[in-house]
């Protein structure tokens, strides 16, 4: 079981130790939570990180993640971050989901370096249940603000993002564009041709009950065909020529053997 040794830093002995793992270029997921930590710049020597979680430490900027071009999950929850540049994140260019909850964020604009996070889909900065709220959720209609902001998004604070928007700069005019698009090309109702149900042949069974029958077994009643019979008769008369042939060499031999001198 890794211990919890109180830390400032994030270093290679650390990493090495927490995640048992000699070769940080094989480590994919990292969980430092209640350190202490910070500085995170260290967690640059875990390359090929996708899952990172640094909640309940001490941070105040995030570094040291630029170069994590596969992490796809950050948790930084309950740090002291009040704001994010997009010199911080420039290199996190897979991430999709990023937790913010507990922090110090205090002004839409504090996420402006999110914009170019194109991948990102959710962004959490108050609990479902209100809790752990950033300052910035205290704000009237914040919620749209953010989503102006960050048009990608699709999930905030585990609500997903309207269909179409409500309020904010530019709002009513994409409302006003939907609209007239839609009345441009609505189509007329498809008509659904019916058909009569398709008629099926009653199901015959694959075996019946002669299947495997088997024809009788001739007996001696049964009477003899016509073509065994003409075979019966030449076998016949093939025999009687062999015997009168055996005959008359028989009686050839005798006569020869009679006339010899004793």
């Amino acid at each position: 079981m890794a211990t919890t040794t109180t830390t400032t830093q994030i270093t290679e002995e650390l990493l090495k130790r927490e995640t048992r793992s000699f070769d940080l270029e094989t480590v994919f997921r990292l969980s430092l939570i209640g350190r202490s930590v910070l500085d995170m710049s260290g967690v640059r020597l875990c390359p090929y990180l996708v899952e990172l979680d640094l909640s309940g430490n001490r941070i105040a900027r995030i570094s040291g993640v630029n170069e994590l071009v596969k992490l796809r999950r950050l948790n930084l929850s309950s740090n002291r971050i009040p704001n994010i540049s997009a010199e911080d994140v420039a290199g996190l260019e897979s991430l999709e989901t990023l937790v913010l909850l507990d922090n110090l964020i205090g002004t839409v604009g504090s996420l402006a370096g999110l914009r170019d996070l194109h991948a990102l889909r959710t962004l959490e900065l108050v609990a479902f249940d209100g809790s752990l709220a950033n300052p910035v959720c205290a704000k009237p209609a914040y919620r749209d603000g953010i989503l102006e902001l960050l048009p990608q998004l699709v999930l905030l604070d585990s609500t997903r993002r309207p269909t179409r928007p409500q309020t904010g700069a530019g709002g009513k005019l994409y409302e006003d564009l939907f609209a007239r698009m839609h009345a441009q090309f609505r189509l007329p109702p498809v008509k659904v041709r019916t058909q009569p149900p398709l008629e099926l042949p009653p199901p015959t069974p694959w075996i019946n009950p002669t299947s495997f029958s088997l024809p009788p077994l001739p007996t001696d009643d049964d009477t003899t065909s016509p073509l065994d019979s003409k075979r019966f008769a030449a076998v016949r008369a093939e025999c009687r020529l062999l015997c009168e042939k055996a005959s008359s060499l028989i009686s050839d031999s005798e006569q020869l053997l009679s006339n010899q001198p004793p």
